[in-house]
């Protein structure tokens, strides 16, 4: 199982009581705006394929109040001697002035 590990201020920014440690990966794609979810993906799975050492992806994110908030993630992906990914340290930065309300 993928985990998503959460750290400094996501639980205040976001406010989410769950991201005390960390969450099933699914946690973080389920909130992730449905239309930013397949670029998300797609950048992502070809950072993988490429064999680049980091990813970066700008994205809205669901807040627990309801509201969405440009987020931008900056990933390290650790590879093995082979070259295949097996782990990432992430970083998630916000934009709270770009701040929006979830569509009903």
């Amino acid at each position: 199982e993928q985990r998503a590990s959460w750290a400094g201020a996501h639980k205040k920014v976001l406010g989410y009581p769950e991201l005390q440690g960390d969450t099933d990966l699914n946690w973080w794609l389920d909130r992730i705006h449905p239309d930013d979810l397949p670029r998300v993906l797609a950048s992502q799975a070809e950072a993988l394929d490429a064999g680049a050492n980091y990813w970066n992806e700008g994205y809205r994110f669901l807040k627990a109040s309801g509201e969405w908030i440009d987020v931008k993630s900056r990933c390290v992906i650790v590879r093995n001697e082979a070259g295949q990914a097996f782990g990432s340290s992430d970083q998630c930065s916000t934009s709270p002035s770009k701040r929006r309300r979830k569509p009903n």
